[in-house]
């Protein structure tokens, strides 16, 4: 089971898709759960971003600007049947780690590098740790 592995089938993000957190928080939030607000968001990308990455797959996708503002607790990623491709632009922190978990036992764990496209295993049990400033990314799923 691959729960981390960096992708190179996707091109490096463009340069003026590289938005703020200012400018990544004017569009809509796509996450519907308000009590999380503070600690996760996934904003709609742009139609422009969904359309330049739309061709590297053989399914209709999603893309959001996604930030982590806390720690994520232990979870399953709500309507994604198996993984997304992410590519962090800012790591939100040092040592931010995504570990996955079963039966109260961390079995993977992976410090993600910023502006490297992968994929990860999200109907597995996971969490994100040690985030000290707003983490961003681009999600594909």
């Amino acid at each position: 089971m691959r729960f981390y592995e960096e992708v190179d089938f996707l091109p490096k993000l463009p340069d003026y898709f590289n938005w703020t957190l200012e400018e990544i928080e004017t569009l809509d939030n796509g996450f519907p759960y308000e009590d999380f607000a503070h600690t996760f968001a996934c904003y709609d990308a742009p139609k422009e971003l969904h359309d330049f990455y739309q061709p590297y797959f053989n399914f209709d996708i999603n893309v959001g600007y996604q930030v982590i503002k806390k720690k994520v607790p232990v979870h399953k990623d709500i309507g994604i049947e198996e993984k997304k491709w992410n590519y962090i632009l800012t790591t939100g922190g040092t040592n931010v780690a995504t570990r996955w978990w079963d039966c109260g036992e961390i079995i993977n764990s992976v410090v993600i590098k910023e502006n490297v496209w992968h994929s990860l295993l999200v109907n597995v049990p996971h969490d994100i740790t040690d985030v000290d400033s707003p983490r961003i990314a681009i999600s594909i799923f």
